[in-house]
């Protein structure tokens, strides 16, 4: 019955008296003569809500030796209720994170997702929390709108605080763009939400298809082979991730999928079962690989049926996926390594002989996204345990190298020329240094300076999710009653986006007796009249 989980549940005033007084009734709390409203309720949640966002405020000011990274993303939505405006506006969920730290900073409405107007709203959030000294690093999507050399948003932030930022391209979003970028190209571009009639005639059928009715794919005798050649560490990369929470239900339920996929189950010792196939929707890139998947274990025995050329392709596409996309997909988050996965991937790609045209098109999509080649974010590799000894010692001499001529040269990776991708499948992390330390990497670890740094890359965060959940929090309040103005909306957005995260209830609702389930009914309305 806590009031933040009131607002998290999206509980009106009037909803939320009833449920009091319910919980009340069946307490038997003495209750009967309290003389209390809706209105009453609505104005004591308001201005706890002041109270626990200036709380959370503060307790974020005094958090010491912050390395913030931070990260934006736009949304369009509908006004507020009860606004004048009527056509959508767009808002700008703002977001800092650092070791220990994760703070919606605010959710505003800007004129434009243009540059100059995103970058004015993050910068005035950073100085609205007097953070804008501690900011270290960017981290977004990458539009041109987030990335212009001149224009773009990362570029104006740099020019407002006044200081060089890391820029950190959203892992995911990098990683989103190669399945997407195959699925349009082998099966119909759709300009839709919709993913495809592929897809949608899957979901159509799914609830009369026979569920046992699949074999694995590891079977097809047209990839049996070259799976069963790779079955071993897919299936141990998939079950060790398969023990990890994860934040999303679709990154288990393609785990799972791909156990299946290659001859195991994943429940057992209860027998294999299947989740209804999730939204097609093309902003969720996961129901892609989930969706072709499914329609490939399930074409094999004809219980759903399809072109047999399609069928080709959708074979094509989850070899692909579960030998050589799986794997950098579910490490992306792991900054130090970024730099190596990337290189890793690419070199994957360019080899993958099995189909000339699946690796052209993935490494055409990833040849527009090596931002982690870049000379100055391939720095990460140092703090990278995966990279050996002598790899590191290569690196540190690549130090000695002169830099480009001009700084503003260092925010952009420089393209090589497409005809010269496939030089690429040889190179090493070391081959991207040329810009101080000089002790042997063997010392490295236990050198104090060496493991200052690597706790710091560890808070980096590389991925845009924590925007995201921001723009999550926008769409599901942005049209509920009980935001009706501005300055309520945002103190909801910042109280409950920290019951989110499991905020610890000390920050975010002061002191308070441990009360008995039935008692804190009595606490939520202390302040009514007997």
């Amino acid at each position: 019955m806590d009031r933040p989980n009131l607002d998290k549940g999206g509980s009106s005033s009037r909803t939320a008296f009833r449920t009091v007084n319910a919980v009340a009734a069946a307490s038997k709390l003495p209750v009967k003569n309290l003389k209390c409203s809706h209105v009453t309720l609505w104005r004591k949640r308001v201005q706890d809500r002041v109270k626990r966002a200036r709380a959370i405020r503060e307790a974020f000011k005094l958090k010491q030796g912050k390395n913030l990274t931070v990260h934006w993303d736009g949304i369009k939505v509908d006004p507020l209720v009860g606004s004048t405006r009527r056509k959508a506006v767009e808002r700008l969920p703002v977001v800092v994170t650092g070791q220990d730290i994760d703070q919606l900073l605010g959710a505003h409405v800007i004129r434009s997702s243009s540059g100059d107007h995103s970058a004015a709203e993050v910068v005035s959030c950073l100085h609205k929390w007097e953070c804008a000294d501690d900011v270290v690093a960017l981290c977004s999507d990458t539009p041109t709108g987030n990335t212009g050399y001149k224009m773009g948003t990362a570029t104006r932030i740099e020019k407002a605080l006044g200081k060089p930022l890391l820029y950190l391209a959203c892992r995911h979003h990098m990683l989103e763009l190669i399945p997407k970028g195959l699925f349009d190209k082998l099966f119909e571009k759709s300009s839709s939400p919709d993913i495809g009639v592929l897809c949608k005639a899957l979901q159509g059928k799914w609830d009369t298809m026979d569920h046992t009715a699949f074999t694995p794919g590891v079977q097809d005798p047209a990839c049996r082979v070259f799976l069963l050649e790779r079955r071993d560490s897919i299936l141990s990369f998939a079950e060790q991730n398969l023990e990890k929470p994860h934040t999303r239900a679709d990154y288990r339920q393609l785990l799972e999928l791909v156990v299946i996929f290659m001859g195991e189950n994943p429940f057992q010792p209860k027998p294999v079962r299947f989740s209804p196939p999730i939204a097609v929707s093309s902003a969720r890139f996961m129901a892609r690989i989930i969706y072709c998947l499914l329609i490939h274990m399930f074409a094999l025995t004809g219980e759903f049926k399809m072109d047999q050329k399609v069928l080709e392709n959708v074979r094509e596409l989850n070899v692909f996926f579960v030998t050589t996309y799986l794997e950098p997909w579910y490490t992306a988050t792991n900054v130090a390594s970024a730099p190596l996965t990337d290189l890793k991937l690419l070199k994957t790609i360019v080899r993958y002989d099995r189909n000339p045209q699946v690796s052209k098109i993935a490494s055409d999509v990833f040849h527009n996204h090596l931002w982690y080649l870049h000379h100055i974010t391939v720095g990460l590799a140092f703090f990278d345990d995966k990279i050996t000894v002598e790899e590191k010692r290569k690196m540190v001499e690549k130090l000695d190298f002169p830099p480009p001529k001009s700084v503003s040269q260092w925010k952009r990776f420089v393209l090589p020329p497409r005809k010269e991708l496939g030089t690429l499948k040889d190179s090493a992390i070391s081959d991207f240094i040329n810009s101080d330390t000089r002790e042997d990497p063997v010392t490295w670890p236990e050198n104090n300076s060496y493991r200052d740094g690597l706790s710091k890359v560890q808070a980096l965060q590389v991925v845009n999710d924590v925007a995201e959940r921001g723009v999550a929090l926008v769409k599901r309040f942005s049209k509920n009653p009980l935001t009706r103005r501005e300055d309520i909306f945002q103190d909801i957005l910042l109280t409950t986006s920290c019951i989110c995260l499991r905020a610890p209830a000390s920050l975010l609702e002061g002191p308070r007796p441990p009360l008995s389930q039935a008692k804190m009914v009595l606490y939520y309305i202390p302040h009514l009249r007997m």
